[in-house]
């Protein structure tokens, strides 16, 4: 006997869950990201789940695409930039925020709203390492002395490279550097200043061993 399950509830358990259950049924029509309504494993009634994890309609922005970030994308950014980016993660989700600033940044944008069921459940896997990559940049940097692998630390801003216990100047020998994070050095030759006129930028990564070295870009968003 083929009966409609919104049926077999009602026979089942009576017309009072079943009155409750229509509403969050209807809201999966809307444009609006809702929780997802599901019958439990015995066929008994309905439970709320975890969001669904959509992001907003119409999100342009750093992450669209569910864009994956690596070192070399976050190490240009400034400190004001990494903290909006890193927040961007949850915004375009719908998620409200405490801080002013960043509530009037993202309510600018025609894309975001606040959604009232907003979880950090709704978070992928790669918006969770997204959110670490940009942490890791973001914490206390670490003060560097004396020499760890390649590096021999000169100073709070100047380094050189090194091959083994000899010097060798390459690349002019000696960098400007800055810190970020307590694994990450980011080296350049010609003015002090850092900015987008530094030459010669690079990323080194410390992995606990040894330094890990690339190249460094400008990057495009």
């Amino acid at each position: 006997m083929n009966v409609p399950w919104i049926g077999l509830m009602a026979w089942l358990c009576g017309p009072s869950l079943v009155a409750a259950a229509q509403p969050v049924l209807q809201a999966q029509g809307s444009d609006k990201v809702t929780d997802v309504a599901k019958v439990d494993s015995q066929g008994f009634g309905l439970m709320k789940v975890a969001g669904t994890g959509e992001v907003l309609p119409g999100y342009k922005g750093t992450f669209e695409g569910n864009r994956a970030l690596s070192s070399a994308d976050v190490a240009l950014w400034t400190p004001a930039q990494m903290r909006v980016r890193r927040n961007e993660v949850y915004a375009r989700y719908g998620r409200a925020f405490k801080s002013a600033d960043l509530q009037k940044h993202f309510g600018a944008t025609d894309w975001y709203r606040v959604v009232s069921t907003y979880a950090d459940s709704m978070l992928s896997e790669t918006d969770k390492a997204n959110v670490a990559v940009i942490r890791a940049f973001e914490a206390a940097p670490k003060e560097w002395s004396g020499q760890e692998g390649m590096l021999m630390f000169i100073s709070d801003a100047e380094l050189a490279i090194v091959d083994g216990d000899s010097m060798y100047g390459e690349l002019g020998g000696e960098r400007h550097y800055v810190a970020r994070g307590a694994k990450y050095v980011i080296t350049w030759t010609g003015s002090a200043g850092f900015g987008t006129s530094a030459d010669d930028r690079e990323l080194w990564t410390w992995t606990g061993s040894s330094w890990k070295r690339e190249k460094l870009h400008p990057s495009v968003r």
